[in-house]
């Protein structure tokens, strides 16, 4: 993931996995080199920002899902804009919304900044707009204990757009109707 020291990646590294992934895939299974996309949820959301920061002539767009980016100096930080979407829940116990590192995640957990200035960071990347558009999605859940906010940066669905669904009251889940953790 993006917070993996030098002497890691010197023994194992994970982007370049990830970069062979991606050149074998065009090469032997006809994949549009175009259209390579990549998410990844908790850690695999801190692998996605690395990869993005790092091969991002290699992908059209990425995700990533409950995970904020390192702190500035902590990591590679792009330099390249890519269409993003990212997905943060408000009472996640294991990446706050807010940044930080929880008390109890000792060894498992690394400080990461808050979504709000993870998103923020490629949206000026970008040279989007400081306004996005804003939808709060219709209620899925009956009981009302979550609710759905998207956040739109960029006004061309065939252009650079940075996305936000922020979902209040969800913990450390991917979203899914039927698991709730």
């Amino acid at each position: 993931d993006c917070f993996a020291s030098k002497e890691r990646v010197a023994r194992k590294d994970d982007v370049a996995f990830i970069d062979a992934l991606i050149a074998q895939a065009i090469a032997s299974h006809d994949v549009d080199p175009d259209r390579v996309y990549l998410i990844g949820v908790s850690r695999g959301g801190w692998m996605a920002y690395a990869v993005a920061s790092a091969l991002p002539h290699k992908l059209a767009a990425f995700s990533s899902v409950l995970a904020g980016m390192p702190p500035p100096g902590r990591s590679t930080m792009p330099a390249t804009p890519l269409p993003a979407l990212i997905f943060g829940c408000t009472a996640d116990p294991l990446i706050h919304y807010h940044g930080g590192k929880p008390w109890y995640a000792l060894g498992f957990a690394e400080p990461v900044r808050s979504i709000d200035d993870t998103v923020r960071a490629w949206r000026e990347l970008a040279g989007l707009p400081d306004t996005p558009d804003v939808v709060r999605l219709a209620a899925s859940d009956v009981r009302q204990r979550t609710s759905v906010t998207r956040y739109m940066w960029g006004q061309a669905p065939d252009r650079l757009q940075v996305g936000l669904y922020r979902i209040d009251g969800a913990g450390h889940a991917e979203p899914s109707r039927l698991k709730r953790y």
